[in-house]
């Protein structure tokens, strides 16, 4: 029997963002208990993301910025929907509500707004106390 049978999967969480401070922050928002329960990796370049998921490496949550260096999310949004069989639970994550709800008309799950400048997440600390929180966000994986 391999060890993987055995052993529970771990939620992979990732986030994309072109500012390093927001991901510092964002993985600082985490409390322990999910930081070292799940997979939470962060990404500074769409195409580091995306020779990821074209290599069939997916996260369960992607927590998605609007406004990148070489592109928009809507367009991270758009190629995903269009290039993978199955999407993550993706999660709007702008500072700017408008950028947010475009990408919610496009089809990301849900919205959380980002605060810039933070050196914790407080969005992040606010939402997600433990596993709970993060299954429940899993729950819209499964709605069409």
């Amino acid at each position: 029997m391999s060890k993987q049978k055995g052993m529970q999967q771990r939620i992979k969480i990732w986030f994309i963002d072109d500012f390093e401070g927001n991901l510092r922050a964002w993985k600082r928002g985490f409390p322990p208990k999910i930081a070292q329960s799940c997979e939470l990796r962060t990404f500074l370049r769409w195409n580091t993301l995306k020779n990821e998921l074209e290599r069939n490496r997916l996260p369960d949550i992607l927590f998605l910025d609007y406004f990148l260096a070489e592109t928009y999310g809507s367009d991270i949004l758009h190629w995903m929907q269009q290039n993978l069989r199955e999407l993550p639970v993706i999660v709007a994550h702008s500072s700017v509500p408008q950028a947010n709800q475009k990408m919610l008309a496009l089809g990301a799950h849900c919205a959380l707004k980002k605060y810039r400048g933070e050196e914790i997440s407080s969005p992040i600390q606010e939402h997600f106390h433990d596993l709970e929180d993060i299954k429940f966000l899993l729950k819209y994986k499964k709605i069409p």
